[in-house]
């Protein structure tokens, strides 16, 4: 089996200060992987790497078996299918945006969602959404914002 994320000798510095030292590493899809250490010692730096927000000092990673990086991600149609494929949470974010999350669930995953939803914002939390799905549009406490064909905003 291929891994679906393949890191080979990464290493990261912010200046001269080291954030990952020489990681090799290979993630199958389907699995479930939880990251531990202490602050500081490169975790938030690995899934900023990983979703292509920052790039290794060195080494090289892959994705799908294509290789990501500042050449790579500048390739629009390439960066657009790669951020399609993978995302990241930060670490409670006050404002979650999320662009078509209903795509490809089934009736159960649906509701499970829409319920996350409410519970975010009830802890008063903001959620900006991207969607055509009408069953969103009328959950409590939402606000439509609506884009016409030029690309502008309807009032």
């Amino acid at each position: 089996m291929t891994p679906i994320i393949n890191l080979s000798h990464i290493s990261y510095n912010y200046e001269e200060v080291s954030a990952l030292n020489d990681i090799s590493l290979e993630i199958y899809a389907g699995e479930l992987i939880f990251f531990t250490g202490p602050n500081g010692c490169g975790k938030s730096t690995l899934f900023k790497l990983l979703n292509g927000l920052i790039f290794p000092t060195k080494g090289e990673y892959y994705f799908d078996n294509k290789k990501i990086d500042k050449n790579t991600l500048q390739n629009n149609i390439f960066a657009k299918n790669f951020h399609k494929r993978i995302g990241y949470i930060f670490q409670n974010p006050d404002v979650l945006m999320i662009d078509e999350p209903l795509n490809e669930l089934d009736n159960k995953t649906r509701q499970w969602f829409k319920d996350f939803l409410i519970d975010f914002i009830k802890a008063n939390k903001t959620i900006l959404i991207s969607t055509h799905e009408q069953e969103l549009l009328s959950l409590p406490h939402s606000r439509i914002i609506k884009f016409n064909d030029k690309h502008t905003i309807l009032n």
